[in-house]
């Protein structure tokens, strides 16, 4: 590999009121050439970003569809697929049920007999300041003081879909 050569670039020195008006002219013409690269270049990724959409969003649609129908089939097999175990792998991937929890209302408790509770019960932290029952906090709190509130813990079901990603290898040589 060759070397390169050593430079040690010189400052600019603006010597005259003449040299300084030229300089700035200098200085608004590159302005100008970056704003316009600057320009090319959002130009160029919006229009990448458009094609992007545009050639992902059948893909998307077929997706969702394909996972609709995933979630069909597993629902209407439930009893004999997952009997045994909360997911089910098929080569291609693992369909199944997570179990999770919600905070839920009572039946026959409003919201706002909830948060009228909260305050009454001085439960702060189970109040959003938009004042609406703040179900995120509540996770940790035990059933009787979800229950004081108004609030019980459901829990429930949820379909997933994971799809394996082999691992690509560089084949080129």
């Amino acid at each position: 590999m060759a070397k390169k050569a050593r430079s040690k670039p010189a400052p600019y020195i603006v010597e005259n009121k003449e040299q300084a008006e030229g300089t700035l002219a200098e200085l608004a013409r590159i302005e100008r050439h970056i704003q316009e690269i600057e320009i090319a270049q959002h130009v160029a990724i919006d229009l990448a970003k458009a094609q992007a959409s545009q050639a992902s969003t059948p893909l998307f649609a077929r997706k969702k569809e394909l996972e609709n129908g995933l979630a069909v089939f597993a629902r209407l097999n439930k009893k004999e697929l997952f009997e045994k175990a909360k997911s089910l792998d098929l080569g291609f991937g693992v369909i199944g049920f997570r179990a999770s929890t919600e905070i839920a209302q009572l039946k026959g408790i409003s919201a706002e007999m909830t948060v009228q509770k909260l305050h009454e019960f001085k439960f702060a932290d189970g109040i959003k300041t938009t004042e609406t029952v703040n179900r995120n906090s509540m996770t940790t709190w035990s059933a009787e003081k979800l229950a004081t509130v108004g609030l019980e813990r459901k829990q429930k079901d949820t379909f997933f879909v994971e799809v394996k990603q082999d691992e690509l290898t560089d084949t080129a040589a």
